[in-house]
């Protein structure tokens, strides 16, 4: 229905969208959205599975949209804008513990670290 919308909407009617919605420079899974000279803004980012043991990093974006992992994510706040830190690597199967938000601890399968793509904060 959006990309339906995209071809029918008025720039004022796009502006005004735009301004209801706050401006977002992401989608809900962070994805950027292109602005009006459809330029996309390039992030810095990497995979989960790439950080490193004791950084603190956030989530820029979900890769794999699948519906059993973004109910995961999202049971856990594992979102966009969530930090982890990331307490420790499993030399066997790569799968990573991290602390989310400062709060809940959590065992993250190399699968689910593979679709988050982060940014290191420190």
């Amino acid at each position: 229905m959006a990309e339906e919308l995209e071809h029918a909407t008025s720039d004022e009617l796009g502006n005004r969208l735009e301004q209801f919605l706050g401006n977002p420079k992401t989608d809900p899974h962070g994805d950027p959205i292109p602005n009006r000279k459809g330029e996309i803004e390039k992030q810095k980012t990497i995979r989960l599975s790439e950080a490193e043991q004791n950084h603190t990093v956030e989530i820029r974006s979900v890769e794999d949209q699948n519906t059993a992992l973004l109910k995961f994510l999202s049971k856990h706040k594992l979102t966009p804008g969530a930090r982890l830190l990331v307490k420790e690597i499993n030399q066997y199967d790569s799968s990573l513990e991290v602390k989310v938000n400062n709060k809940k601890v959590l065992q993250l399968s190399r699968d689910v670290a593979e679709n988050l793509w982060i940014i290191r904060v420190k």
